[in-house]
């Protein structure tokens, strides 16, 4: 299969689905616009710890870096973003390294889980 059909038939799946490289997000797929609110070409090419809520990024450029690494971690773990409305939702990630255009890159799923979460707090 081309690169290209691979593409599109990412463009189609029900995750979000992010390739980011040197921090900056180079694919996006059009489901990344039901969590951030924000259009494909405004998210194309926008460092990704943008989107990051403040008390996360910390946290999720650690697990990055060590991901570049090769250290081992859960590969799945949720952490908080902003919205183009300045929203706060939350997002659950599983993540791998692998070859975009010739170099590292990170291939990223992300799953909108805000109503979950909503659910447990309301639990307590």
């Amino acid at each position: 299969m081309s690169e290209d059909k691979y593409r599109l038939v990412i463009k189609n799946v029900n995750d979000a689905i992010v390739v980011a490289q040197d921090g900056r997000l180079k694919f996006v797929n059009l489901r990344i616009k039901e969590i951030f609110g924000y259009e494909v070409d405004e998210l194309t090419f926008r460092p990704f710890i943008d989107f990051i809520h403040p008390d996360d990024r910390e946290m999720v450029i650690e697990k990055h870096l060590n991901r570049l690494r090769g250290e081992m971690f859960p590969p799945v773990y949720s952490f908080k973003v902003v919205a183009k409305d300045g929203s706060t939702k939350w997002v659950e990630i599983t993540a791998v390294v692998i070859t975009w255009d010739g170099r590292p890159a990170t291939l990223v799923y992300l799953n909108d889980i805000t109503g979950q979460k909503r659910k447990e707090e309301e639990r307590g």
